[in-house]
């Protein structure tokens, strides 16, 4: 994981997830950067956090608009199927 301890044990889990956060996900803004920054001056987008988030809402759509359809297939086969499969099961010597 990017945000675990460095090798040579310099560094916790918990400073290299801090450093992880500041530096990668908030781009390079450090406490004291963000501490003396107005409301109104917020940085830059960043593309990966952006993408991301696009992703896991497109997935969230997809899953609220169509998800009904695939749980109603995979319902019908898991409730028919062991039905079947008792019927065999019963009628075999």
């Amino acid at each position: 994981m990017p945000w675990t301890a460095d090798a040579q044990g310099t560094e916790t889990d918990a400073e290299a997830a801090q450093k992880y956060w500041y530096d990668d996900v908030l781009n390079n803004f450090s406490p004291e950067e963000l501490s003396t920054r107005s409301n109104g001056d917020l940085g830059g987008l960043n593309g990966s956090v952006v993408g991301a988030l696009a992703v896991t809402w497109f997935l969230t759509f997809m899953a609220m608009a169509f998800g009904k359809d695939l749980v109603e297939q995979i319902t019908r086969v898991t409730v028919i199927a062991p039905i079947f499969i008792m019927i065999l099961m019963v009628s075999l010597p």
